[in-house]
């Protein structure tokens, strides 16, 4: 029998997927109807019942909606304890139970069933929902796709009208059996023949198990539960689980395996399969895919509705290939919001993969949910007989609600009529019970609302779960399946377990085997890349000790070419023991490709210069030999993983590149590396509040929270925990900010943020790192798509190194903008001096003294690395005189040396060389250069192979493991007592190792044992902070190369600076000021300029018309198309403009660009409407002299353009004040003779006891909340600006001085991060 029902109620629940437990979200039934039918649909019984109100009142909002006022249900209505019970009465006799929207009318009568402590029979029924089973055939188009039709929209579909009182109960369920039966009629809800297949599962589930005893005996051997389900934080933004949290339950469960089924995604796979071998735990790899049949069909892509979900598992090689083929469908031709599969992709690739019927989530159910019991059979016999019983299995769970129920039915019924496996599983998306509140704030975020607008998930209960919580899911949610049935399912995941083994290859290579090109091939006569890199290094060695010798800087005799030769032949050694030589031709061919297309490669960067056969390759531009520089920094043969070659291209070479590369290797083979962006201090806690919802806004007490955090957590000396524990007993903290890190109403908001610190908020795309593979991308990796780009599936960051691990080529291709600078200025130079400097520099004197003497000036912008105020007060300290001096500060000027005082050390040990403490007298040679101070990572690898006798592979792992330990190492060394965490770590276990291997060879070697425990203490100051001594000369060698522009040729230097402005309006003021103290004209753009900023001579700079706001390339071009630097203007003003507009004419007549052609601008812009009224180009019709006579009228009419008018509109369409920054560079270049020292702008404030200049730009009286009159002063440096308050009794002391436009000096403070006049201090204002 068929039991069909509505109800009317109180309202909505706040949330809809909270538990019937809820009482207090659930609303209240104010009517309750259903009727029972026969099979052939004949009415049994009727009942409509109306609930007398105990305990609440009924909302005016439902009155309106249902018309059962609170008078009318006192006065009719029925308890609900009675009406409950009558209807429990029906139910159970029943065999389907329906309604339109079940989900919502089961649970608020559940939720009265709860209340009443009354047993809920609903749950041993079969539901069907017509609401969701007629969302195909109805097809109403929603935002999302096809939206679930009203009960109304359904009846109009099946019978062309409307039926009336709708929200009643008893007519909504007349109406809604109408539309059942007309549905079983047409076929669209399909039970097929066989009823048992929806109905209950018990006698299904007593056949199995005697089956189960025939073939195996009793259920009384061990076995470990495995979880086929778990879904980690690559799961982005729904997983709210670390592997290692995964991990540690299942040791704590002592379950073998687990099994990630991450959705949508396989770029969690790596790391989980490495974590868990760790651990002695079974990794099994798997995903959760969005199946959608309909891509690429008529209706797609809007379809999003037809998505469910498949799980399929990998049990050997092949099936990693074939998941990650599907994987890769998935982003390349099935995305629409989310990755999608089809079937057929499946089938095509199914070798080696294991699918389940993915529980409730999965195709099965979607029919079953439709009515389709048939087609659910069909379906589920189809992939049987594709995949097998062994590969094709039948997977139950436990959710509290009757979906699963039915499901469970359906499919457990299906076991037992075709011998399927069955395995029982919990969905997991967080560790445990407690972190469902984690969940629901990803969802939110994800979502961008607060818990109570986002749609969270139905269940309640998807954390991992061991045999025991199953047991009693099982019993708590009504579903009383024996424990034998129950052990059966589990047996079945361990041996489905078993035969799950598949391993990644961590010790095999996998770079693209080099293949010559014609050319190669024609000139070395093979296609052995191991010969034809043996012997092309060899060659370009001689050819480059060939240019030392007839140029220098390098001396060469007999006995440096053999040191050369062996090097090389050395390197080339291990990099065949390593099987990187294809590496190196890959990059060598790439390198190629750049020089025959004018495409500027840096000379090196990280520690690939420390290759000579890098250098002999032109990879780089750095000769190791020359710079002392160790190979082993880059590939040190002690340790396993490869290095990467970092390279530095031109910016905007990109699309050539990665068209080379494609043509080259195949598109399924190249990719950029994907990134995992976690959840930092600030961000997160600001996501959290408004997940709760809370405020996240400007004036927000979670504002001001983050305002007085740490600018940067990783210079903070410890994590966010520690820096709320210590802020508020700091004097930092304001009494607002205490307060609220205080409050107990905010514990849930801070221990959710710290939960989820670390764990991937979004994924995104390597700014330089490209990945390319032998063959197609899927045979060794997954695929994963950052804004439409597919990117690698695997990572290689300081997280985790997937790509190094897995031998996989990975390349970083950066851009660098200083090459377009050198490349253009060189370019300029050559077309306005007809000067070839190229040569100069690229091979750059580094012993110039003018170059030095330049950098000393301070006036550093575009110098690379060097540009900074705080690297200019170095530098200026340092009194750089050396290019070895160079290098120093550029490994100096960085965060963690300057915090030991390692660059205050080096600038007194400079000056007073005699006062130089070494810890040992063996360390002066070693640190000779660098002034007795450790700098370079390559220092510490020198001291353990002179003082130990190390090899410089050893000295590397030991500068490595260092690093890496060094505030354990700190913390032993201080006397504290190690934790047994910190004393087993990895690295410092190896530390130790390799320290004991330091101390016996220092032994060996005559220093005594206090003598190398000295030495250890000294080190361990430097530890973390010494910089790759590769990477810095490198970058000091092109700063070089921009000085020798800068010094020499400083027009076309500033040129071509000012053509790569960076998108900073402070930085551009300072670039042209820059200009200006080397007494370069900067002019406003005319007829004669170009797009770009140019040359007028070898003193002048042009702009050009691209500095115009308002002005754009195609209207450009149609201007170059008449001529326009040496067109007449009669000429210009008759031809007719298609793409040139008003706009554009008037941005440029602002900008000064026509000025030579009249001293009126009113006059231009006259004429420009007369050719448009004539809207003729015939104008000299009227006789030759026709234009003059006009010109000559319109002179008579409009006076000359004042210069203040002029000034404005410059500044207005060209957002620069050349004036301004002429006075400003002025100034400084006063006060720079005069006093010796930089004045910088307020838009650089970083220090109280240093004067800064300003303009003031605006200047505004206000009133406050308090009623206080305040002054908001907007202050620039001539392009960026910052704006300050500055109360009554302050701007009194100045007001006199006040004026906009004018130039001041004084000092600054900061007071909670706002910036402010320093009291007492003199405000001068600048002439």
């Amino acid at each position: 029998m068929f039991i069909v029902f509505d109800t009317e109620t109180t309202g909505l629940p706040e949330d809809f997927s909270a538990p019937v437990s809820d009482t207090d979200n659930w609303p209240r039934i104010v009517q309750l109807a259903w009727k029972v039918y026969d099979i052939s649909g004949k009415v049994i019984s009727s009942n409509n019942k109306i609930i007398k109100p105990d305990g609440f009142i009924i909302p005016d909002d439902s009155i309106r909606i249902h018309r059962i006022t609170n008078e009318r249900a006192n006065r009719d209505g029925v308890s609900i304890s009675d009406v409950l019970k009558e209807f429990a009465k029906d139910i159970e006799g029943s065999s389907f139970i329906v309604a339109h929207n079940i989900s919502f009318d089961n649970k608020v009568t559940a939720s009265e069933f709860f209340r009443l402590k009354m047993k809920n029979s609903m749950r041993n029924i079969v539901n069907i929902c017509t609401m969701n089973s007629t969302i195909d055939f109805c097809r109403i188009q929603g935002k999302m796709g096809l939206k679930p039709p009203t009960l109304t929209e359904l009846h109009k579909k099946l019978f062309n009208k409307a039926f009336e009182d709708a929200h009643d109960a008893l007519a909504d369920v007349e109406a809604l059996a109408r539309c059942f039966f007309e549905l079983r009629r047409i076929g669209s809800l399909g039970f097929g023949d066989d009823f048992r297949t929806c109905v209950s599962s018990v006698d299904s589930e007593k056949k199995m198990i005697n089956k189960w005893k025939l073939k195996n005996g009793d259920f009384n051997k061990d076995f470990s539960m495995v979880n086929f389900g778990v879904h980690t934080y690559h799961s982005v933004l729904e997983g709210a689980g670390s592997t290692s949290d995964y991990i540690d339950l299942a040791k704590k469960y002592n379950h073998k395996s687990l099994v990630l089924t991450d959705k949508g995604s396989l770029s969690g796979a790596f790391s989980f399969y490495q974590k868990c071998k760790s651990k002695n735990i079974k990794p099994i790899i798997g995903c959760e895919f969005h199946l959608n049949d309909s891509i690429g069909g008529e209706h797609e892509p809007k379809q999003q509705d037809k998505n469910v979900l498949q799980k399929i598992i990998v049990t050997n090689k092949e099936g990693f290939v074939n998941i990650n083929k599907i994987n890769y469908l998935s982003f390349a031709e099935g995305f629409y919001r989310v990755p999608r599969i089809k079937t057929s992709w499946i089938l095509e690739n199914k070798e080696g993969l294991i699918l389940t019927t993915s529980s409730k989530n999965g195709t099965i159910c979607k029919y079953l949910q439709m009515g389709k019991y048939k087609d659910a059979e069909d379906y589920l016999v189809s992939m049987l007989s594709a995949f097998g019983k062994k590969s094709y299995i039948a997977e139950i769970s436990l959710e509290d609600n009757e979906v699963q129920r039915s499901y469970n039915d359906f499919i457990i019924n299906m076991s037992d009529k075709y011998s399927m496996a069955v395995i029982i599983s919990n969905d997991i998306y967080y560790p445990e019970k407690k972190d469902k509140v984690l969940q629901d704030v990803l969802i939110s975020i994800k979502q961008k609302r607060s818990i109570k607008r986002a749609r969270t998930k139905d269940s309640r209960d998807m954390y991992y779960v061991d045999e025991s919580e199953i047991l009693e899911m099982n019993k708590n949610y009504g579903f009383n399946y024996s424990e034998e049935f129950i052990k059966m399912c589990m047996i079945t995941s361990e041996k489905i377990a078993s035969i799950c083994n598949f391993d990644f290859e961590t010790d095999v290579e996998k770079y693209p085997k080099y293949k010559p090109t014609k050319d190669v091939y024609d000139f070395f006569k093979t296609n052995d890349g191991e010969e034809i890199i043996r012997r092309l290094s060899h060659a370009k060695l001689n050819q480059k000790l060939n240019i030392y010798k007839e140029r220098g800087p390098v001396e060469i005799d007999d006995d440096k070419v053999s040191k050369y030769r062996e090097r090389l032949d050395y390197e080339l050694e291990v990099i065949k023991e390593k099987k990187m030589l294809d590496y190196f031709l890959v990059v060598w061919e790439l390198i190629r490709f750049c020089a025959d297309n004018d495409i500027e490669v840096g000379p090196g960067r990280g520690s690939a210069a420390g290759s000579l056969l890098s250098w002999c390759l032109d990879i780089t531009k750095i000769d190791p030999l020359r710079f002392d520089l160790y190979f082993e920094r880059f590939l040190n043969p002690a340790r396993n993983s490869p290095p990467d070659i970092d390279i530095d291209f031109e910016t905007g070479s990109d699309v050539k590149t990665d068209e080379f590369l494609y043509n080259k290797y195949g598109k399924e083979c190249v990719f950029p590396v994907i990134t995992f962006s976690t959840f930092n201090e600030k961000g997160c806690i600001k996501d959290v509040v408004k997940a709760f919802g809370g405020d996240g806004g400007f004036d927000s007490e979670i504002f001001a929270v983050t305002k007085e955090m740490p600018k940067m957590f990783m210079k903070y000396d410890g994590d966010l925990k520690d820096w709320l524990e210590q802020h508020p007993n700091t004097p930092e903290a304001s009494d607002l900010v205490k307060k609220w890190i205080e409050s107990p109403s905010n514990k849930k908001t801070i221990d959710t943020t710290l939960t989820l610190q670390g764990q991937v908020r979004n994924l995104g795309k390597h700014a330089a790192g490209i990945v390319i593979t032998p063959g197609p991308v899927w045979e060794y990796m997954p695929v994963n798509t950052v804004k439409g780009v597919t990117v690698s599936g695997f990572q290689e960051s300081g997280s985790g190194k997937d790509l190094s691990d897995l031998g996989i080529l990975k390349l970083d291709r950066l851009n660098l903008t200083t090459l377009n600078i050198l490349k253009q200025a060189t370019k300029l130079v050559k077309e306005n001096r007809g000067i070839d400097v190229s040569e100069q520099v690229k091979y750059v004197d580094l012993d110039n003294s003018d170059l030095f003497e330049e950098i000393r000036s301070g006036n550093n912008q575009g110098v690379f690395q060097f540009e900074s105020d705080g690297m200019s007060k170095l530098i200026k300290r340092m009194h750089i005189e050396s290019f070895e001096e160079m290098v120093a500060a550029n490994a100096l000027y960085r965060p963690g040396p300057m915090g030991v005082g390692a660059h205050e050390e080096y600038i007194r040990n400079k000056k007073n060389p005699e006062e130089i403490s070494l810890v040992h007298p063996s360390l002066e040679p070693l640190l000779r250069n660098t002034n007795g101070v450790l700098i370079f990572q390559e220092q510490l690898m020198f001291i353990a192979h002179e003082l130990a006798g190390m090899t410089l592979g050893e000295g590397d792992n030991l500068r490595k493991v260092m690093d890496k330990a060094s505030k354990i190492i700190k913390k032993n060394l201080s006397g504290d007592k190690l934790e047994e965490k910190e004393y087993n770590n990895k690295n410092y276990k190896e530390y130790l190792t390799l320290w004991e291997k330091f101390k016996s060879g220092c032994k060996e070697k005559g220093l005594k044992e206090n003598e190398v425990k000295d030495i250890e203490e000294w080190l361990v100051k430097y530890l973390g902070y010494s910089f790759n001594r590769s990477h810095s000369v490198s970058y000091s060698y092109v700063a070089m190369q921009t000085l020798f522009m800068k010094r020499y040729y400083p027009t076309e230097f500033y040129a071509a600076l000012l053509n790569h402005a960076k998108d900073d309006e402070s930085w551009l003021s300072s670039a042209i000021m820059g200009a200006f103290t080397k007494g370069i004209k900067v002019l406003p753009p005319n007829r004669k300029s170009k797009w770009e900023w140019g040359m007028l001579d070898e003193e002048t700079i042009l702009m050009g018309f691209s500095s115009i706001n308002g002005m754009g390339e195609i209207a450009y071009e149609e201007l170059q198309k008449v001529d326009i630097a040496n067109v007449g203007k009669d000429k210009f003003f008759m031809h007719k403009f298609s793409k040139f507009n008003k706009a554009n004419f008037e941005a440029c007549l602002k900008a000064g660009v026509f000025d030579d052609w009249s001293e009126s601008r009113e006059e231009l812009m006259e004429f420009r409407k007369f050719k448009i009224k004539s809207n003729t180009m015939q104008m000299d019709l009227f006789g030759q002299n026709r234009f003059d006579i006009i010109e000559e009228s319109l002179k008579e009419k409009f006076e000359p353009t004042p210069k203040d008018i002029k000034y404005k509109d410059f500044i207005d369409v060209c957002s620069l004040d050349l004036q301004l920054f002429d006075k400003i560079s002025k100034i400084k270049k006063q006060f720079k003779e005069e006093y010796d020292f930089n004045v910088e702008p307020v838009t650089s404030y970083e220090n109280p006891d240093k004067y800064y200049y300003f303009v003031i730009k605006d200047v505004i009286e206000k009133i406050s909340k308090n009623n206080k009159k305040y002054w908001s002063l907007e202050l620039s440096d001539g392009g960026a600006s910052v704006k300050m308050v500055v109360w009554s009794d302050a701007y009194d002391r100045i007001k006199d001085l006040v004026e906009k436009g004018g130039i001041y000096l004084t000092k600054f403070s900061k007071e909670r991060n706002w910036l402010k006049f320093q009291d007492g201090c003199q405000f001068r204002r600048v002439y």
